[in-house]
């Protein structure tokens, strides 16, 4: 499972002109309920967010309401397309007015759909807590000028502390912030953190950065379509319930048009296959058989409980099917 950390100036995009669009949250949080991402964030952000959303939405507001402006040129006169383009840019501005407002009403009762997406997203994150200590700890970085953050701020640093007692050990961070970042490249986590962060976790723990979070799941989740994940959380349905052997054939043949499957999707295919008995008795059928090995990548997803009668199923061993290392 992948660890993941927004920072809030990735998040307030999604309110502003950002590069992602609000498909970008859409997919990290099925990934998320698909148990293929933990994201990790904590109560300063989620404050820091909630705190940053008005004031966002009105600059963004206020930048919708710039005019459109068409002057034709006298020699324009008398012409038929000089007409139509100022009555068109007429009708755009009237648009544009009638778009602030439904945003502005919108932002009001926070139905926005990146409301909608925030909330989503924040109920299924690990939210930490802030203590005191917490706070202490990074305000003695900021004192020191430890990044990242910048003196008199201390968001970045209780981000960071709180990333450092999270217990993972390897974490993608995406922001657009350059205290995190080393100065040689720009790309790669600052040293100092780098540093820190493996003195603190072990020499073999890793901080990932990325600077949007569309690059974050190409880089990690290239194959994940939202229409795909919804047709084949149908078919895992399906198959759990399948109540014959031809439906059980049938299912596995759409199943095995896909590539990917989540980790949550392959711990409930194969409690299909060991809990519904349409499926087992033939799971040694060539096509059941083969779609199963498929899975061997993430076959350690699966319940352990259920491991030794699916092995015995698939005529595989434990150790060699099930264990990832």
């Amino acid at each position: 499972m992948k660890a993941l950390f927004l920072d809030a100036n990735i998040l307030l995009d999604f309110y502003r002109f950002g590069n992602d669009d609000l498909n970008q949250i859409e997919k990290v949080v099925t990934l998320i309920k698909e148990e293929e991402i933990s994201l990790l964030t904590n109560e300063h952000l989620k404050n820091e967010v909630f705190k940053n959303r008005e004031t966002v939405l009105a600059e963004v507001i206020k930048a919708l309401g710039t005019k459109l402006q068409f002057r034709a040129p006298r020699i324009c006169e008398g012409m038929d397309q000089a007409k139509e383009v100022s009555a068109k840019v007429k009708e755009a501005n009237t648009l544009i007015a009638s778009l602030q407002k439904e945003i502005e009403e919108s932002a009001k009762t926070r139905s926005l759909r990146a409301d909608q997406l925030m909330n989503e997203l924040f109920e299924a994150a690990q939210v930490a807590s802030v203590p005191e200590n917490t706070v202490a700890e990074a305000e003695r970085r900021v004192s020191l000028s430890y990044p990242p953050g910048k003196q008199g701020s201390v968001g970045d640093a209780i981000h960071w502390v709180t990333l450092l007692n999270a217990g993972q050990y390897y974490v993608n961070i995406v922001t657009r912030d350059g205290d995190f970042r080393s100065p040689l490249d720009g790309t790669s986590i600052a040293q100092f953190l780098s540093t820190e962060w493996k003195e603190k976790l072990g020499s073999w723990a890793e901080v990932t950065l990325f600077s949007s979070l569309s690059q974050f799941l190409a880089a990690n989740f290239p194959h994940i379509k939202l229409s795909e994940e919804a047709t084949k959380n149908s078919l895992v349905d399906e198959l759990l319930a399948s109540g014959n052997f031809a439906s059980t054939h049938a299912i596995i043949e759409q199943l095995s048009e896909f590539d990917f499957f989540t980790n949550k999707q392959v711990s409930r295919l194969f409690q299909a296959l060991v809990g519904n008995n349409q499926v087992s008795w033939i799971a040694s059928d060539t096509d059941v058989r083969e779609f199963y090995l498929g899975l061997k990548d993430k076959a350690y997803w699966a319940p352990n409980e259920l491991f030794e009668e699916a092995a015995e199923l698939l005529d595989v061993e434990v150790g060699d099917f099930f264990l990832p290392f």
